[in-house]
């Protein structure tokens, strides 16, 4: 199964529907569930949405999780980095619709 998540510090359903609509077009009709973390910071440290995809992964039902960037993750980079290398320790893929640096050149 694919995981999609999404998150935006200032909660919008519009924001997160078009980051769900970006990451969906990586997805070629595998079973997809989404997680979202909407009206949280990126430098909150706790994310429902973000812990409940790691249940998920923990268990072995999650094998891939789209996200627009790592930023999604966290706006602090280290962070960021250290949730990619967490699912990647579970056996699950992390795949970016955008690297962090392509979306700040088009702010």
């Amino acid at each position: 199964m694919i995981a999609i998540y999404s998150r935006s510090a200032v909660k919008n359903n519009d924001v997160i529907a078009e980051q769900k609509h970006k990451c969906l077009s990586f997805v070629n009709g595998q079973e997809v569930v989404f997680f979202s973390d909407n009206g949280v910071s990126g430098l909150e440290i706790n994310k429902e949405g973000l812990d409940s995809l790691f249940e998920l992964a923990k268990n072995g039902t999650i094998k891939k999780v789209i996200t627009l960037n790592s930023s999604r993750f966290s706006r602090n980079e280290f962070e960021a980095q250290e949730v990619e290398i967490q699912l990647n320790a579970l056996g699950v893929d992390v795949e970016y619709v955008e690297t962090y640096k392509e979306k700040s050149q088009h702010q």
